[in-house]
């Protein structure tokens, strides 16, 4: 995503029904992954980097609405910043998180299944679509031959991953773009990705 269109919001309209205001108290769901942990929710005001591996607390105080704009969509994403009961600041994806239930309410008939992406519209992700992404993120130098091949065979072999490594790797070559993290973090970040 890149931050240079970023642009913040007063108040966002969610797909569960609710209109969140800065202020606002956002209830914490149960994480998406197999593990338990949290997909869409973030430790950190980015949403790359470290998922949040367990809520300690329920709810959370909405202090951003951010529109952010990605490479591979002509979508924006709404991404949350919220403030936990530990002071800690935490970006979330809310499309993402209230559709797998990260975030409450949602519909239980709304939970995915794991193997879909969960975009705007959510799509599944496909082998296909994935490999053309991290195509274009080769060809933009943002991953190496290796890399690539990595992941193609990962994907030819497993299908299509729980999400989409390809998107996270388009929003940190923007942040690494427009300055907000250096070269140590953005291989740092993308090796983790990578390995997942």
């Amino acid at each position: 995503m890149d931050v240079r269109q970023a642009n913040a919001q007063q108040q966002y309209t969610a797909s569960n029904g609710i209109t969140y205001h800065i202020g606002d108290i956002v209830k914490i769901g149960n994480g998406s992954a197999p593990d338990g942990s949290f997909l869409f929710i973030y430790l950190g005001n980015s949403t790359v980097g470290n998922p949040l591996r367990r809520a300690n607390f329920r709810k959370m105080t909405l202090k951003e609405i951010r529109n952010i704009a990605s490479s591979f969509t002509d979508r924006p994403e709404i991404v949350f910043l919220l403030k936990g009961d530990d002071w800690a600041t935490y970006s979330v994806q809310i499309a993402r998180a209230i559709y797998s239930c990260e975030i409450e309410p949602c519909s239980p008939s709304e939970c995915i299944d794991r193997g879909q992406k969960w975009d705007n519209r959510y799509v599944p992700i496909t082998v296909a679509d994935e490999l053309i992404k991290l195509k274009s993120l080769h060809d933009r130098g943002a991953i190496n031959v290796f890399e690539y091949d990595g992941q193609k065979e990962k994907m030819l072999k497993n299908g299509p991953p729980p999400f989409s490594v390809a998107d996270e790797l388009d929003k940190l070559k923007s942040l690494l773009d427009s300055g907000v993290i250096n070269v140590f973090d953005y291989d740092g970040q993308k090796k983790k990705l990578l390995q997942n």
